[in-house]
């Protein structure tokens, strides 16, 4: 009998086989990526097995804190890099109201999306362990130039939501390295491609949601100051 069991950097085949997004953009981006673990399934973890996963939350929180910081700081001395395609089409101020008000309706969406699939914290790290898989998943077998090219095109995939700055896609390059640096880290630990996917997911997760919760506090704030100096104008 032939022997149909997993070999190396392999998974088996527990329910539909993951495959990258391939799309108009989203193939032009996954093409140049390494291969993935041969039949590899959508991730749809257990609460107990993602409980068991380490959640590198500390790796999150610094991250978040890393990468604002910078945003603002590189922003500020050079406001070149603050454009996104929004603020490029729109200009300067105006882009700026429309950020704010994409923001405002992506955090409602949320909350009404979240609230009918299992809350907010279920859907953003379902998110971010398709993303994973897509970015991270099969990396033990690439070469360099391969997991150099995942990083640099997860950061600047996050343009295609319009919002976000040259700086922030930048600085999210780092962030993908961070992410690969787990999910190899995971792997060598475990040995298990799906263990080291949603440990590098749950870490991914993590910096989601500090993100989303930054701006629940940033949008309000802004629509305040906003009403308060068209109340004060003379």
């Amino acid at each position: 009998m032939t022997d149909r069991s997993p070999g190396p950097g392999q998974v088996p085949v527990y329910g539909q086989v993951f495959r990258r997004p391939a799309g108009r953009f989203t193939g032009w981006i996954s093409g140049p990526l390494g291969s993935l673990p041969v039949g590899m399934a959508r991730i749809v973890y257990s609460r107990a097995e993602f409980a068991e996963a380490r959640s590198y939350w500390w790796a999150a929180a610094a991250a978040v804190l890393v990468v604002y910081g910078a945003i603002f700081t590189v922003v500020t001395s050079s406001p070149v890099l603050g454009t996104s395609p929004v603020t490029l089409v729109a200009g300067s101020d105006l882009g700026t109201y429309v950020i704010m008000a994409v923001m405002t309706v992506l955090l409602l969406a949320v909350g009404v999306v979240s609230r009918r699939t299992g809350g907010i914290r279920a859907r953003v790290f379902q998110a971010a362990t398709m993303e994973e898989q897509w970015f991270r998943s099969g990396a033990e077998g690439w070469t360099w130039r391969q997991r150099v090219y995942s990083c640099v095109s997860f950061g600047f995939v996050h343009l295609f939501n319009l919002i976000y700055t040259v700086a922030a896609a930048g600085l999210l390059i780092g962030v993908g390295v961070m992410f690969m640096i787990i999910y190899l880290r995971e792997l060598r630990v475990t040995g298990d491609v799906r263990k080291a996917t949603i440990a590098a997911a749950k870490c991914h997760g993590t910096y989601n949601l500090i993100t989303l919760g930054i701006l629940a506090m940033a949008v309000p704030l802004f629509w305040g100051l906003t009403g308060w100096d068209l109340v004060a104008a003379p």
